[in-house]
């Protein structure tokens, strides 16, 4: 999974490594979290920087509201979910970045008095937040989809997008196990954008990245962020 990350360049820096014109008020933020409102490169609009929510409202939502976790998208059920289906082939962006945040489990096995594991400790878990990123700390743009709902209301748009995942790599894995954004080669970025390819083309970029081009570093002396306001 994905659920924080950092984009802290300025904009001249974002400017020159995606050839855009960034004409909106732009502040890095170190700690973006699902619900901010964060820049994205979308394959409608591949020139300028565009604002969006984290965290996909469908364009077919009767509310505001979702009762359910859309801020990742599978890379393998993207063709399954309600949520996503109809994006791949039409809605998709580049999420600059320039590291995300992981949370490795580092609690101290409890054990019985005969020295075995307790099935159910009471002990609380003890995380260490790790900060991943490319070993060259060079800006870089993960993939993802996004969309727009319209308010029948008042006809208020709201713009939102999704980070992709995929299965975690030799360097993620033994922090998160499981998941790690889907982590997009400057010539893959172009691809990534491209509308003339295919559902299966655009399908096959979304793998997981090199991980001895990756590094991950612990944060010491912290084990949670602030939600941001």
């Amino acid at each position: 999974m994905c659920g924080r990350y950092a984009e802290s360049e300025d904009v001249d820096v974002l400017e020159e490594r995606f050839d855009l014109q960034i004409d909106q008020k732009y502040k890095p933020n170190y700690n973006a979290s699902p619900g901010n409102v964060l820049p994205v490169i979308t394959n409608k609009d591949p020139k300028q920087l565009t604002f969006m929510k984290w965290s996909i409202l469908p364009h077919w939502s009767k509310t505001r509201e979702i009762k359910y976790s859309t801020f990742n998208a599978k890379a393998e059920e993207l063709t399954e979910k309600p949520s996503f289906r109809s994006l791949i082939t039409s809605k998709r962006c580049l999420v600059p970045c320039t590291g995300f945040y992981e949370w490795k489990d580092v609690t101290t096995p409890e054990k019985d008095m005969f020295g075995q594991p307790i099935a159910k400790p009471k002990t609380k878990k003890e995380k260490q937040i790790y900060f991943i990123n490319l070993k060259s700390d060079e800006l870089f743009a993960m993939a993802g989809l996004w969309d727009e709902w319209v308010d029948q209301k008042t006809g208020e748009v709201v713009p939102s997008f999704t980070i992709i995942t995929t299965t975690a790599n030799e360097l993620v894995k033994p922090i998160h196990p499981e998941r790690m954004p889907v982590i997009l080669t400057r010539e893959t970025e172009k691809l990534w954008l491209d509308d003339s390819l295919s559902k299966e083309q655009l399908l096959a970029l979304l793998t997981p990245y090199e991980s001895q081009e990756m590094k991950a570093m612990p944060i010491p002396g912290i084990t949670s962020f602030p939600n941001p306001k």
